[in-house]
């Protein structure tokens, strides 16, 4: 990885996090940079007090003892150790805590980053451009959520794992080379020409299986998606093992890519101990050769050069596993940082109503296709407009124009003669619910289901309960508190329309567009539905787009799709 592409990837993980976070960063940097310090500094004393050991007769001399003598009676030098010992003991029980809080907070950090990532990518998805939604797909939205940003948070403690464990290094390399210049300097060269190779080695395949390892991934989430989104034409059809089959490849590979990255990642750490160890002899061998065999005098040296490089290895393994655990993840660090730069649909809340939405030659192309062209189409506040069509004629497209989630090639749209403004069209759909066909339900009771996290009126919800002839049948089980199942797994298709039906009603929106409201009902159960929706948005703007015409009678304007036209069929005047 080139000095550039290093500096970009610092830079996307800066953009990435919010002002908050990026303090957070800084100061935890400080924290890192501290515990170097701590780390190096144990190193020194340690190897400070066996050199003290070994030179006993020189003891007397030190202020330290002096001024003990003068507090303390009868001390000696090995009371004196004894002392020096107990002292380091409490350092190094410090130290320990000082680690361990570090280490706790780091935790947090990351979590927190975990959090501010997934919530903040679940807003802006809320926000993206249909289209965009659906180049992305449930599978691959789940993956990002789920799988990639709390991959994020490993590449954070890794840059922050990388930044302490060079700079103790560095402190490490000043406090070997003031006490043994030469042969520290071979160490640091011999050292670090091999760290060199093992990274030249190893970075390119830790990015190729970090590639790998997404692919996987993002096919893994796609897969288990299309499975249970299907679960009942699988239950029955011969092509369950096939969807087995690729589950199982991915998963494959994204264990071969895991397995393989901690595989390389503990190749820098045993090259490393056989050619410190390596080192550590040679050093040693140099100096009894330069020393005459003398090995008291050359005690302190190796001891210090010994300590230093056991402590020096496991910090240039942790170095060099943070710097691959960040190659490994730079993927996850392109494709975070691609998604939040997604571009917003931000809607502009306005208390204007709206009198008349006037369409007027509109043609939608997608893909390529003309779904339909020059159509008009004109909504009256308070008016019932039916649209009719079979199924691909572009019924739910239109709908998805009038809603603000999807384009159009050609035409105009106007609100009050105001020209469509995808910002200002609060007006017209920010007091809108929508029915669709395919009604999903979560696994929680009726009464969240219908609520969505809005207040919870009780009294309310059993009155609209009624008028969409439920609350009998709910009644029967545990009322408001019914569980319904992942996509309402234990209630019928029909039940779920009228609560989709139920949910529009509760929130009471001014404007209400029904896709084929009754599909999943038998003629006399939507006869009744129908009435009861009739009764109770009598005073709302009620859009049905439906292939079923004898469900459209209390409409006041009826358009019917033909040929990619949209032609007005009938007008109610009673």
């Amino acid at each position: 990885m080139n000095t550039y592409k290093k500096y970009t990837i610092i830079l996307k993980i800066f953009e990435i996090l919010n002002k908050e976070q990026k303090k957070k960063l800084i100061l935890n940097s400080c924290f890192s940079i501290l515990i170097s310090i701590n780390e190096a500094f144990a190193v020194g004393l340690f190897v400070g007090y066996i050199t003290l050991a070994t030179k006993i007769n020189e003891i007397n001399k030190l202020e330290a003892y002096i001024f003990l003598n003068k507090i303390f009676d009868n001390i000696n030098e090995i009371k004196f150790l004894v002392f020096i010992a107990f002292i380091l003991i409490v350092y190094f029980l410090l130290r320990g805590l000082f680690n361990y809080l570090y280490i706790q907070r780091l935790s947090l950090f990351s979590e927190k980053i975990y959090e501010y990532l997934a919530t903040e990518l679940i807003e802006l998805y809320l926000k993206i451009s249909f289209e965009d939604f659906g180049k992305r797909g449930l599978g691959y939205i789940q993956k990002v959520l789920v799988s990639e940003t709390y991959n994020f948070t490993h590449v954070i403690s890794s840059c922050l794992m990388f930044l302490s464990e060079l700079l103790l290094l560095i402190i490490l390399c000043i406090f070997l080379i003031s006490s043994n210049w030469q042969s520290t300097t071979f160490l640091v060269i011999f050292l670090s020409i091999s760290i060199l190779l093992i990274k030249n080695w190893t970075t390119k395949k830790i990015i190729r299986l970090g590639s790998i390892r997404e692919r996987a991934n993002k096919k893994y989430f796609e897969d288990i998606n299309n499975i249970f989104r299907n679960f009942k034409y699988l239950k029955v059809s011969p092509h369950g093992p096939s969807f087995i089959k690729s589950v199982r490849e991915n998963i494959q590979k994204y264990i071969n890519a895991n397995v393989g990255s901690s595989a390389i990642s503990q190749i820098p750490r045993t090259l490393l101990e056989i050619l410190g160890y390596t080192a550590i002899i040679i050093v040693f061998a140099y100096l009894i050769v330069i020393n005459n065999g003398n090995i008291i005098e050359i005690i302190p040296t190796i001891s210090l050069i010994a300590i230093g490089l056991s402590r020096i290895l496991p910090s240039v393994n942790r170095l060099v596993g943070a710097y691959n655990q960040i190659n490994y993840h730079k993927s996850t660090i392109d494709l975070i940082h691609n998604e939040l730069n997604l571009k917003k649909e931000e809607k502009i809340k306005s208390n204007k109503n709206f009198s008349i939405v006037e369409i007027k030659n509109l043609t939608v192309i997608i893909e390529g296709k003309k779904i339909f062209e020059n159509i008009n189409l004109q909504i009256e506040k308070g008016k019932n407009i039916g649209i009719l069509g079979e199924s691909g004629a572009g019924k739910s497209t239109l709908i998805d124009v009038l809603m603000g989630i999807r384009g159009y090639a050609e035409g105009i749209i106007t609100v009050d003669g105001e020209k469509f403004n995808p910002k200002k069209f609060d007006r017209f759909y920010g007091n809108l619910s929508y029915i669709p066909q395919n009604v999903y339900l979560s696994d929680v009771t009726i009464l969240e289901n219908i609520s969505m996290g809005g207040e919870k009126n009780i009294e309310k919800i059993d009155q609209i309960l009624k008028k969409v002839e439920l609350k009998n049948i709910f009644d029967k089980r545990d009322g408001l508190n019914t569980m319904l199942g992942d996509g309402g797994m234990s209630i019928s298709g029909g039940q779920a329309q009228r609560i989709a039906v139920a949910r529009a009603l509760y929130r009471d929106s001014e404007v209400i567009i029904m896709d084929e409201p009754t599909s999943s009902l038998d003629n006399l159960t939507s006869q009744k539905l129908m009435e009861n929706i009739y009764d109770l948005t009598s005073n709302k703007t009620l859009i049905i787009v439906t292939h079923n015409p004898n469900i459209l009678y209390k409409c006041d304007y009826i358009y019917k799709f033909f040929e990619g036209k949209l032609m007005l069929v009938k007008i109610n005047n009673d």
